[in-house]
């Protein structure tokens, strides 16, 4: 059996306490589904269809064991006394942190058909992380788990639905240990880098405090 040198085991480490944790490809495509597929290509939202833009991280301590938990979202569609899921938010879609120094997360949007939605809380990273150790790969598992944290909100058409940063401030997940603010400002610039036509759409800031 080969050991995992000081050297791998350091720099396992540090990526896990430091960076964050990277995604995969499968990840990307989880990401990218749902994800403004309209204003990208035609520049330009559906006459029934709105922007959902939120932001989900947590607070960012040096040490493993401090750590609190990765939180993903799921995205469901209600209709009277149903519901059916339409997208998901998962806590890591890519390696650049988004948030302050302190702070790790991500600006996250989707393009929804105009309507009343459920936000549920999901314990787990949002995809699977393999990273080389030992002349093979040791894989840091993401086994999600639903919670029956949930939040209601209404998507309006052809405009930019604001939720707010669901920040993560305690290490036992409740809906208590969510803070929720308004940082509009720095997660419209942070999309716009990839949508500009954002700017052009009114924002509604409709942020769950």
């Amino acid at each position: 059996m080969k050991l995992i040198s000081f050297f791998q085991l350091l720099l396992l480490t540090c990526i896990l306490t430091l960076t964050g944790c990277a995604t995969t490809d499968t990840a990307n495509a989880i990401v990218s589904k749902n994800a403004t597929p309209t204003l990208k290509m035609n520049g330009s939202l559906d006459a029934n269809t709105g922007l959902l833009v939120m932001s989900a991280g947590r607070i960012q301590e040096r040490q493993l064991q401090m750590q609190r938990p990765f939180v993903s979202y799921n995205i469901f569609k209600l209709d009277g006394e149903n519901s059916t899921k339409v997208a998901f938010l998962p806590a890591e879609p890519s390696w650049t942190n988004q948030f302050e120094k302190g702070k790790y997360g991500f600006a996250h949007i989707r393009e929804l058909s105009a309507g009343k939605y459920a936000l549920q809380a999901v314990i787990g990273r949002g995809s699977s992380l393999y990273l080389p150790a030992g002349g093979g790969l040791v894989n840091i598992g993401n086994d999600k788990a639903n919670t029956a944290i949930q939040y209601h909100f209404e998507v309006k058409p052809q405009v930019v639905n604001y939720l707010g940063e669901f920040l993560i401030t305690e290490h036992k997940l409740t809906k208590d240990s969510i803070k929720i603010s308004n940082r509009a400002e720095r997660d419209i610039n942070a999309l716009t880098k990839k949508f500009s036509q954002i700017k052009s759409l009114t924002l509604i800031n409709t942020t769950l405090e």
